[in-house]
């Protein structure tokens, strides 16, 4: 509830002016002449909740909104992190955001997965961004490039004016998702812990009442309303009721075998060019596709009897919403497998250390709560059946160390996948996380279940369930 005060405030001033930048998808960003994100969406509700209209100051660059709030030309920058050289002219609310950064690097360069292998060489860097001040402050040896935007940072990246971009992972990601950008990848998410921020809403340091104003409003917003925008702007998944389960996995089974289909195009592109360079007989090329097809064709039943299986074991629950987002993990786990194997000249396996670093990536970006990911396995090529199932084990492990490790008592949370090559030529793996164990008294659930029906169908072994500091499990798998 608003004072006196507050409330005098808002009936002077009805109008309350926030900045919109152009390209910072999902969060914030101008389309179709209007503004539009996840910050956008929260900055609304804020409004209706405490009575103000908010107008939004578009098409000016990050550095051009800090001038302008110093100087009182505009009131709220909704999105901010709060550093030293800020809080000197900004007041900043409760965080309602934590976000990660990451590393986009030329698909060409290699051996950049960290801060620590850009010393003494060029990082783009939005101009005045956070992430500007603690580099400059902690990585003093890498040489910045300061830009304009997101975009200014990806096109360095692109030409070659700088060896890494960084910036926050959802934001690029959609950048190179929606302009098609080939030739700039994901390098590897910052491990710094100091690069992990919350993102607030900050007013200049002269108008605190401001600032009440718009803290009231964020603690108005209950927690089904921001899960609500989370589910719209930073998760995928159904965003609707009407017949959920039904709906959704008819339209997850339709996407699954578009992909599969999408997969064996490019895949007979590929040999029809292959084709006319080499001239090769007709119809040896001929009977070359039809096995590639039959094939094909037999790894997609594959695939839909996982599928198949994997609803028939959460058929019996009731929480439907959870249950259509660990069947899409699922799918998304198989779908990086064929992804990967897309871009390889191999037609039958991929490389492990690869498939699984770029699967953990997706799954910590969709989470909920940040989790330190710490992986130890040797890069060498493996089956691409063995790959989807070992994919979809982790994928099921991670969920439930998430779900049920991680109380408020572990501040750190780690999840970890480690695996070394036996000399009965088996590879064994051990996934663990630092959380609270299993419990001796807890019956199997469908998670364990799943992990068991995997391992005993595809590798023909049964895994080892265990508590040392935190819950293991060790799988066997022959090779």
């Amino acid at each position: 509830q608003l004072t006196e005060e507050e409330n005098n405030y808002l009936q002077s001033k009805p109008v309350i002016v926030f900045h919109n930048e152009r390209d910072w998808k999902p969060y914030d960003y101008f389309e179709n002449g209007a503004p539009k994100g996840f910050c956008i969406d929260v900055v609304h509700l804020i409004a209706r909740k405490v009575g103000f209209e908010a107008k939004f100051l578009s098409g000016r660059s990050w550095d051009e909104y800090l001038y302008l709030l110093q100087n009182k030309q505009i009131d709220v920058i909704h999105n901010a992190a709060i550093t030293p050289e800020r809080e000197r002219y900004m007041l900043f609310t409760g965080s309602y955001l934590r976000f990660s950064d990451a590393l986009f690097v030329h698909r060409e360069t290699k051996g950049i997965k960290s801060l620590k292998d850009l010393q003494g060489k060029t990082l783009a860097v939005v101009q005045n961004y956070y992430q500007e001040d603690l580099l400059r402050l902690y990585y003093p040896q890498i040489n910045l490039l300061p830009v304009k935007s997101t975009t200014g940072g990806i096109s360095a990246v692109s030409t070659k004016k700088a060896l890494a971009a960084i910036n926050e992972v959802g934001v690029s990601n959609s950048f190179l998702n929606d302009f098609g950008i080939q030739d700039v990848v994901l390098g590897g998410l910052v491990q710094d812990d100091r690069f992990h921020r919350d993102l607030h809403i900050a007013v200049h340091r002269d108008n605190r009442i401001l600032r009440n104003i718009l803290q009231k409003g964020l603690e108005a917003i209950s927690a089904e309303e921001m899960a609500s925008l989370r589910k719209k702007w930073l998760i995928l998944g159904p965003k609707n009721e009407f017949n959920v389960k039904l709906f959704a996995y008819i339209t997850l089974g339709v996407l699954f075998v578009v992909g599969l289909l999408s997969y064996r195009t490019r895949l007979l592109r590929k040999h029809n060019r292959e084709l006319q360079a080499a001239q090769i007989a007709l119809q040896g090329e001929v009977q070359q596709k039809e096995l590639l097809l039959r094939e094909l064709n037999h790894r997609v039943k594959n695939n839909l009897q996982i599928i198949q299986s994997i609803v028939s074991l959460q058929a019996a629950r009731t929480d439907t919403t959870r249950i259509l987002e660990e069947i899409e993990g699922n799918i998304q786990a198989i779908s990086l497998a064929y992804d990967k194997l897309t871009y390889q000249d191999s037609q039958d396996s991929i490389q492990l250390q690869d498939y699984l670093g770029t699967l953990m990536e997706h799954l910590v970006r969709v989470g909920d709560r940040s989790i330190q990911v710490d992986t130890d396995i040797p890069a060498r090529q493996i089956d691409i059946r063995t790959a989807v199932n070992l994919g979809l084990i982790i994928t099921e492990c991670y969920n439930n160390s998430v779900k049920y490790a991680f109380d408020n008592r572990i501040t750190e949370p780690r999840f970890s996948i480690r695996s070394s090559l036996h000399a009965d030529q088996q590879l064994g793996m051990t996934i663990a996380d630092n959380g609270r164990g299993f419990d001796p008294d807890y019956k199997a659930g469908v998670g364990l279940e799943l992990i068991h029906s995997l391992c005993k169908s595809s590798f023909q072994t049964a895994p080892r369930f265990y508590n040392d500091q935190g819950a293991k499990i060790e799988i066997s798998i022959p090779l």
